[in-house]
């Protein structure tokens, strides 16, 4: 069902995108669009003035492409994303004709790329500022206007900090790794004899351990139901806006939207009649800032469901994601593997009962662990860049980024760059991350894999502890694992195997 829903955003996109090709085949018209929308020039003489300004800060922008009408660059950017054997094309081919910074036109602005890690870490931290954080229609429809990534200012500085104290509490602390582990275990326990499709069983495992930290809802029927409403709501995010089309991705998930928040809502209402009793988890968390904000600046039932389905998808998919990637890049690396499992064993081995739960003082022992997540996440990039719209006129490398224009932080360049991962950058090697400084891998501009500054993944030490607690009772309980098809990892709309990667796994 996930690779359903992920091949028909793509199909979708594409077919929007080549309807326009054909509407708009009149090649003569790409002459005289490309600054008319930006800057409101036309051909008749009274706009001379305006003309000339357009051209005076044409000139300064960076170098590139504007493309077709409307369509812009689309259609090579997601075929390049959409590819297995080359999603970095689109990027290479514009590097080596136009720079690290180039102009281009994507779904529907006029946008600066960036591929200099630099440049991108200034965009990110300048949140606010001189940038805010931008997001297709379909994203907040579907996701709500009151989520973390939507809200500015003091709002999401509010926002912000309900998560986060939350999240390093100590009662926080104490709780989640049992509670990582419980799930661990009940997801690995049943994947034994029989063909195990690895992807659709990551998300089962981090779908149920981030509703159990914000809402402590049990595995059941009910459960399993929301995730399949939720994996509706995901694909008609990242889709094209077709409303009238009861059959598309986009339609399907506005109505699973409102299934979930029915369900959301009655969760809300129930747990606000039942405050003193003692959960354990954020939606208690933001009942306690309500009362110590007061009234003024209490959150709606309507904010906190919006607040979920955007951890939701934030909780669940990077670990998802990880979980199958690294999977699939241990079985081509045996001595990363074996590695790997001879840190677990030495914790195992370490305890008294060889039942006894992992500690916070287990978790922080596991350095190789934490190289082998870095490779994993720099090498898939759960999010291959983050968009902006810019406030004003800002000027980079002797460029200027007009008011309004779009801005993509590409990611994934810095993190295949040879000149900072050596020769080969594309090879899964753990042992790169051995000599680096803890500066590198959180927050170099050379490594952001959840991002950078006041937008950074709230929720990043919360996914890599997940991470090192399911790949602990993994590498102890299966020895080996092989796939029974041929499989490839692909990256639009977001990373995922084309087959959800099937294994069957050899026990220890």
């Amino acid at each position: 069902m996930v690779m359903e829903w992920r091949v028909g955003v793509v199909m979708g996109s594409l077919g929007l995108l080549l309807w326009f090709v054909v509407i708009l085949r009149k090649r003569s018209w790409r002459a005289g669009w490309s600054w008319s929308s930006r800057y409101g020039v036309n051909n008749s003489k009274k706009n001379n003035n305006n003309k000339a300004a357009a051209a005076a800060v044409a000139n300064l922008l960076p170098p590139g492409s504007l493309g077709w009408p409307l369509l812009g660059e689309s259609l090579q950017f997601v075929a390049s994303l959409s590819s297995a054997l080359s999603p970095d094309s689109f990027a290479q081919q514009h590097l080596a004709k136009y720079g690290d910074v180039f102009k281009t036109h994507l779904f529907g602005h006029p946008t600066v790329v960036s591929l200099d890690p630099e440049v991108n870490k200034f965009v990110m931290n300048n949140e606010g500022r001189l940038f805010v954080a931008s997001h297709p229609e379909s994203f907040e429809e579907l996701f709500g206007k009151y989520t973390i990534l939507a809200a500015r200012g003091d709002v999401h500085k509010r926002k912000r900090a309900v998560v986060v104290n939350f999240i390093n509490s100590e009662k926080f602390r104490e709780s989640i790794i049992p509670c990582v582990e419980t799930f661990a275990l009940l997801t690995l326990n049943n994947w034994k004899d029989r063909v195990v499709y690895v992807e659709r069983e990551a998300q089962k495992f981090a779908f149920r351990v981030i509703m159990k930290k914000l809402l402590s809802l049990p595995v059941g029927p009910d459960l399993e139901d929301m995730l399949k409403e939720f994996s509706m709501v995901v694909a008609g995010s990242l889709s094209v806006r077709l409303k009238m089309i009861p059959w598309s991705n986009y339609s399907k998930g506005l109505k699973a939207r409102d299934r979930i928040i029915k369900k959301l809502t009655g969760i809300i209402e129930g747990r606000r009649k039942d405050f003193d009793n003692d959960y354990n988890d954020l939606l208690q968390a933001v009942f306690r800032e309500d009362r110590h904000g007061g009234a003024t600046t209490s959150f709606s039932t309507e904010d906190i469901v919006d607040q979920i389905l955007f951890l939701l998808a934030a909780g669940y998919d990077t670990v998802a994601a990880i979980i199958t990637s690294t999977m699939f890049f241990l079985r081509r690396a045996p001595e990363a593997l074996q590695t790997l499992r001879e840190e677990h064993e030495a914790i195992k081995k370490g305890k008294i009962n060889p039942a006894e739960n992992l500690t916070w003082a287990d978790y922080k022992s596991m350095t190789f662990t934490q190289h082998v997540i870095n490779e994993s996440l720099r090498i898939t990039n759960v999010g291959f860049g983050a968009f902006r719209t810019a406030l004003e006129d800002v000027k980079i490398k002797g460029y200027t980024i007009p008011k309004h224009w779009k801005v993509l932080a590409y990611l994934r360049s810095a993190h295949f760059n040879p000149s900072i991962y050596g020769p080969d950058p594309y090879a899964f090697d753990p042992w790169r991350w051995q000599d680096q400084s803890e500066n590198m891998i959180n927050g170099e501009a050379s490594f952001m894999p959840f991002g950078e500054g006041k937008r950074r993944c709230v929720g990043s030490d919360l996914a890599r502890l997940e991470l090192s607690i399911f790949f602990h009772h993994l590498v102890t309980r299966f020895r080996n694992w092989e796939l029974i098809e041929e499989d490839r990892l692909t990256y639009f709309p977001t990373p995922h195997f084309m087959k959800s990667l099937p294994v069957v796994l050899e026990a220890s």
